[in-house]
């Protein structure tokens, strides 16, 4: 930010910003170590309590060493989760990043976690409401170049709608510069301001993502998949679902964009998401019958196992 006369006050927004402070400090970032002591303690939570064995990571700076990590943990046999990490693009650098996140792409894969996605920070926080991080041409020509190199693009967009039908253009001159293909590009943070470009995103085939999700999405058929914007929210899915099937979503729609539809966001549907014989048995036990239970009560079920690639890795009894 700057004042009046144009002097910088010290109030930094945005990653973009945010980073030059980061890269300069004495220590920019955590080490391997603590990354992996980090992601252990992050799996203890998942698994007993949330009956979580899939998740979506979307980093927002430039982090070799919690890639290392996460490496060294797949080596190590200790990830009890399958992570689908996003690469965060820079704003300010535009295309002149992608070689980068090709040679991660290469380099950071392993058997249960993947670099093949890219995070762009579409709109500004709840600070900045409306804003616009990208410029339109960059983030169009950006969107474009990743997409020809097959990158899946997930975007940040809080609203309002103008800003969604902007992410949506930038998708549209993609297919337009390479051709529709099933890339399954993702808008998250989708709200009800959303629900007026609809018609964009089914005809331009892109993914809604949501905490939850509007109703209208479900009804109009668009592909879509809930998560839990953890930390800002509950890591809970029966904490999403219970609200979704409070708002009219059914309990079965719900459920299906927890389970298959987010592993269909990931390229994953026929490894995991369903319960399917040759597929690889990641699935939770509930305490109880979900379609018997009253949708206020839904939030109050609890976990009783959970079975990650055919390990039971939490057992309540």
């Amino acid at each position: 930010d700057r004042d009046s006369e144009g002097k910088p006050t010290g109030i930094l927004r945005e990653f973009g910003a945010q980073n030059l402070v980061i890269s300069a400090l004495p220590q920019p970032d955590f080490t391997v170590e603590e990354y992996k002591n980090a992601l252990l303690s992050f799996q203890q939570d998942l698994a007993p309590q949330r009956g979580i064995t899939s998740v979506l990571v979307p980093i927002h700076y430039p982090t070799d060493t919690f890639l290392e990590a996460m490496k060294a943990l797949d080596t190590e046999s200790k990830l009890t989760v399958r992570y689908d990490l996003l690469q965060w693009a820079d704003e300010t650098r535009g295309t002149e990043q992608i070689p980068g996140f090709i040679e991660r792409r290469a380099k950071y894969k392993g058997k249960f976690f993947k670099t093949d996605s890219i995070k762009i920070f579409g709109t500004g926080a709840s600070s900045t409401y409306g804003s616009v991080v990208w410029d339109q041409e960059v983030l169009k020509k950006t969107v474009a170049a990743l997409d020809k190199e097959k990158f899946r693009v997930y975007i940040h967009d809080i609203g309002p709608t103008h800003t969604y039908n902007l992410m949506l253009d930038a998708f549209e001159y993609a297919q337009q510069q390479n051709g529709k293909r099933d890339a399954r590009h993702m808008i998250t943070h989708v709200s009800d301001e959303a629900i007026p470009t609809i018609p964009r995103f089914l005809a331009l085939g892109i993914r809604a993502d949501g905490h939850p999700l509007p109703k209208a999405f479900f009804d109009a058929g668009v592909a879509l998949n809930s998560s839990s914007d953890y930390p800002v929210r509950e890591f809970f899915p029966m904490t999403r679902i219970a609200q979704g099937v409070k708002s009219g979503v059914p309990l079965e729609a719900m459920i299906a964009s927890h389970t298959i539809n987010g592993a269909e966001a990931i390229f994953a549907e026929k490894e995991t998401g369903s319960i399917e014989k040759g597929k690889a048995a990641d699935l939770v036990v509930m305490s109880e019958n979900l379609f018997n239970v009253a949708p206020a009560a839904l939030e109050k079920s609890e976990v009783v196992m959970t079975v990650f690639n055919g390990k039971i890795v939490y057992d309540r009894d």
